[in-house]
């Protein structure tokens, strides 16, 4: 398959709606310097000029994958576009971009929506006023986009789906990339990764908190802050959960008792282990126990 310069464009049918993420369409386009932009050949409702630019009616990525160009929306002005950088296009807003005339750009782009793309907006995961998101793993994106692509090509038994959750794929790289401020990036990622790694491997132990940032050489609230950023969970809670799963396989696969795994785990006392348990999984250690078994 030849994928330098394609795109399609899908029929979309209420099954692929009621999966939640449907691609509406998707391409790829080497634009030289000087040539004409955007293409020829797209359908009207997605074709623009830069005098009066466009709105959609879904969501698209478009990935610079090399060159230069410009992008301009209502809500965030022009701004210089470089190679690595996704613009996420919503629903209903104003906007227009080009490449640079000198350099051009290689490009690849993918249409879609969906009732759970909606809530990901509604849950403030990605907001209408930030388009532009410039990305480090460039060769992921490039291989998700490429996929894409492929798959839409041959056509297999239940592509939509599969497609959809490279759609998913994407929204997480730009998720994560959103997350770090660039600069400071493997920084952060290398002190909360050797944190989670020292938790994960001593589910069973009272931690310090204080003591562990402070051989990681920061202070608690900066790690705890960049903990939660990257795991979505304070230190506390991500290590709370560590030991409920240790204690889940305590229960199914042992007979040892609740009062001993409360000791083994550290906890307080049994009633303080047995209302966590309860309080992370809905059920009592011994209806867990009880329900595994079955």
């Amino acid at each position: 398959m030849d994928i330098k310069n394609s795109y399609r464009y899908l029929p979309v049918s209420q099954r692929d709606k009621d999966w939640g993420v449907y691609v509406t369409g998707a391409g790829h386009a080497a634009v030289p310097g000087g040539s004409p932009y955007p293409p020829a050949g797209h359908p009207s409702a997605y074709h623009f000029d830069w005098r009066n630019g466009r709105r959609l009616q879904e969501f698209q990525l478009v990935y610079i994958h090399q060159g230069f160009g410009e992008f301009e929306s209502n809500e965030q002005g022009r701004i210089r576009v470089q190679s690595g950088t996704i613009i996420m296009l919503t629903p209903g807003t104003w906007h227009r971009y080009r490449p640079d005339s000198e350099s051009g750009w290689d490009e690849y782009w993918i249409g879609f929506s969906g009732s759970h793309i909606s809530e990901l907006m509604k849950r403030q995961f990605f907001s209408s006023r930030q388009a532009l998101y410039t990305i480090n793993s460039k060769r992921t994106i490039v291989n998700l986009f490429q996929d894409c692509l492929k798959q839409l090509h041959d056509e297999r038994i239940g592509f939509q789906q599969i497609v959809s959750s490279r759609v998913i794929a994407l929204l997480a790289e730009i998720h994560s990339a959103n997350q770090l401020p660039q600069k400071n990036a493997s920084h952060i990622e290398s002190i909360v990764q050797e944190g989670k790694q020292y938790l994960d491997k001593h589910p069973d132990e009272l931690i310090d908190m204080q003591h562990l940032a402070k051989e990681l050489n920061v202070s608690y609230d900066y790690f705890r802050r960049q903990f939660k950023l990257i795991t979505g969970l304070p230190p506390h809670q991500y290590h709370l959960l560590l030991k409920i799963n240790r204690a889940k396989e305590l229960l199914s696969a042992t007979n040892t008792s609740i009062k001993e795994i409360a000791a083994t785990l550290n906890f307080d006392t049994p009633f303080y282990f047995s209302r966590k348990f309860k309080e992370k999984t809905s059920l009592s250690p011994k209806a867990f126990r009880q329900l595994s078994r079955k």
